[in-house]
C-alpha cells in the first residue's frame, strides 16, 4: 500500500504521499518494522518532489531503526537532486557514494552521465562510461546518444564522428539515434558530407538502415554544398524506396540547380517526385520550383542587362 501510494502518479499529490505516511504510521503502532523497501518508497517520492532534505532524513532515520540502505536509496537521492536542477552536487554525491564502496548499478552512472551532459562536460562522461565499463558494467546506448547531442550542439563533430567505432570497446554498440543525432549534425553545419558518408557506411556495416527522414536530411546536406550529383544519387534512392522529399529539402535542391543552370534536371526532379508519390501535393512543390525558376530568370535578365549597359 505504502509503495503504491508512493508511486501513484510519482507520488501523485499531497494527499497521495500522506495517506503513504498514514500506512507508515499504522504499521509501525502494528508492531510491524519497516523494511528498505518500505523506507526506499518513501525516499523515492520524496526525492522526486524534490524534497531531498527531508528524504536524507528518512536515510537516517532508517539507520537508527536498523535498516541497511542499499543501492535504490541513494539512487532516488541522486534522482531528486537532478530533479532540483543540483547536477553539480548530485556529481560529488555520486562520487561520495562511490568512494565508500557502494554497489553501484548501471542507472546511478547513466544519472551522473546525463548531468556531466547537461553541464556540457562530455569528456567526463566518456571517461565515466569507459570507467563503468571497467567494473563489469555495460552502458546502454541512451547515455551514449546523450553525449552525442552534446559533442554536435558544442560543434564537436569530428569528435562525434569517431564515437561510434569507440563504442564497441566500451561495451555498447550504437544504435540508430546515435548516427542519426550526428549525421543530422553533419548535414547542418555544411561541407562536412564527407563525414556523413563515413558515419553512412558503418551504420550499414552494422545492419542499420537509413529511413527516409535521414534520407530526405542527407539530400537536403548534398544540395545545400551544391554536390549536385551525389544529391542525385541520394534522391534516386529515394525514389527506389518511394521515400517522401520533404518540401524544404527540395527546395534548397531546386536553388542548387537553377543557381548552377540545370532547370531541365530540376523539371525532371519535379516530375519524378509527383510520378513516384502520387500522394504528394503537386501544386506546393511546383510553386516551389516556379519560385526558384523565377529568380533564375530574374536574375539572369539582370545580368543581361548589366553586359548591354
Amino acid at each position: 500500500m505504502i509503495n503504491g501510494f508512493c508511486k501513484k502518479g510519482d507520488m501523485g499529490s499531497a494527499g497521495e504521499f500522506e495517506a503513504a505516511m498514514k500506512y507508515l504510521d499504522k504499521m509501525v503502532k502494528g508492531g510491524y518494522l519497516p523494511d528498505v523497501f518500505t523506507y526506499n518508497a518513501i525516499i523515492y517520492a520524496l526525492c522526486l518532489e524534490g524534497e531531498v532534505g527531508e528524504g536524507r532524513k528518512m536515510i537516517y532515520q532508517m539507520r537508527l531503526n536498523g535498516v541497511k540502505d542499499n543501492t535504490a536509496t541513494h539512487l532516488s537521492i541522486l534522482k531528486g537532486l537532478c530533479v532540483m536542477g543540483s547536477s553539480k552536487e548530485a556529481i560529488e554525491y555520486f562520487r561520495w557514494t562511490d568512494s565508500c564502496n557502494m554497489d553501484l548499478d548501471a542507472k546511478a552512472y547513466i544519472v551522473v552521465v546525463n548531468e556531466y551532459c547537461k553541464l556540457r562536460k562530455h569528456d567526463e562522461a566518456i571517461l565515466l562510461l569507459k570507467g563503468m565499463h571497467g567494473r563489469g558494467i555495460n552502458p546502454n546506448f541512451s547515455s551514449f546518444n546523450s553525449v552525442f547531442r552534446t559533442l554536435v550542439e558544442l560543434g564537436e563533430l569530428d569528435r562525434a564522428v569517431l564515437l561510434p567505432k569507440q563504442m564497441p570497446q566500451i561495451g555498447c554498440t550504437p544504435n540508430f539515434l546515435s548516427y542519426k543525432t550526428v549525421i543530422y549534425g553533419l548535414c547542418r553545419a555544411g561541407g562536412r558530407m564527407q563525414g556523413v558518408k563515413y558515419l553512412l557506411e558503418d551504420m550499414l556495416q552494422n545492419g542499420i538502415l537509413t529511413d527516409a527522414r535521414m534520407y530526405s536530411c542527407i539530400f537536403e546536406g548534398y544540395s545545400v554544398d551544391g554536390n549536385e550529383e551525389t544529391a542525385v544519387q541520394v534522391f534516386n534512392e529515394m525514389i527506389g524506396k518511394s521515400y517522401l522529399i520533404s518540401l524544404e529539402s527540395f527546395s534548397k535542391f531546386v536553388k542548387m540547380l537553377c543557381a548552377k543552370g540545370l532547370i531541365v534536371m530540376a523539371e525532371k526532379i519535379f516530375e519524378d517526385i509527383c510520378r513516384t508519390c502520387p500522394s504528394v501535393e503537386r501544386d506546393s512543390y511546383r510553386r516551389v520550383l516556379d519560385k526558384h525558376l523565377q529568380i533564375t530568370q530574374g536574375s539572369s535578365k539582370e545580368h543581361r542587362g548589366e553586359e548591354s549597359s
